[in-house]
């Protein structure tokens, strides 16, 4: 007779110095991990931004279909109040954006209700009494060239970007995104420095 030979497999613990290893491990790959993370997050939030410029650039182009090409100068004026209606609020008010999106707004910006973009000066002018650049997009030339509006600082208040002074633009351009988000005239958006030369504000 022949007798079956059991043999008994005992799992062995980790050991407190394996804890350790695979902790101190862990540990790294946090470590490693945690900045790339954190880059790709506010690259998504450039991205959104970018996004968000096109859209307004598309509800300025519609804008301009409906009225002889013409383009929305930074202030409408005058309102119901007696004053002017900036550019923004003048596309929420005629519907041809909608403010509740929160397409105004960078997702970097520290508020969720400061409006991010600003136009570019010589881009329609300022207002009907005033105007200091084209009138129309057919106007514009090397519209690929030619800053229509950018990312603004929170505390750079609301005058349109003139490009005369890059001191000026520079301190008023956003820099939430290392470089700055430039929508230009014919639809394209780019990250670029924020200190742009004279050519893409003005015709040379």
């Amino acid at each position: 007779m022949f007798k079956h030979l059991h043999t008994q497999h005992h799992r062995q613990a980790f050991t407190l110095i394996e804890l350790l290893v695979v902790i101190s491990i862990i540990s790294m790959l946090i470590a490693i991990l945690l900045p790339a993370l954190s880059k790709a997050r506010e690259a998504s939030k450039s991205i959104q931004c970018a996004s968000n410029a096109r859209q307004i650039e598309v509800a300025m182009k519609v804008y301009a279909n409906d009225n002889d090409n013409i383009m929305l100068r930074a202030n409408i004026g005058p309102d119901n109040s007696g004053g002017t209606w900036d550019f923004t609020e003048y596309l929420d008010y005629t519907h041809y954006f909608d403010a509740d999106n929160g397409m105004w707004n960078c997702p970097a910006a520290e508020s969720k209700t400061f409006r991010s973009y600003v136009l570019n000066w010589y881009v329609a002018g300022s207002t009907l009494l005033s105007p200091t650049g084209w009138t129309r997009y057919d106007d514009v030339l090397r519209a690929s060239d030619i800053l229509h509006f950018a990312d603004m600082k929170e505390n750079a208040g609301i005058s349109p970007l003139n490009g005369t002074d890059h001191n000026v633009q520079t301190a008023r351009i956003s820099d939430r995104h290392e470089d700055a988000n430039f929508m230009f005239v014919d639809g394209h958006v780019q990250r670029l420095p924020l200190s742009l030369p004279r050519r893409n504000f003005v015709p040379d």
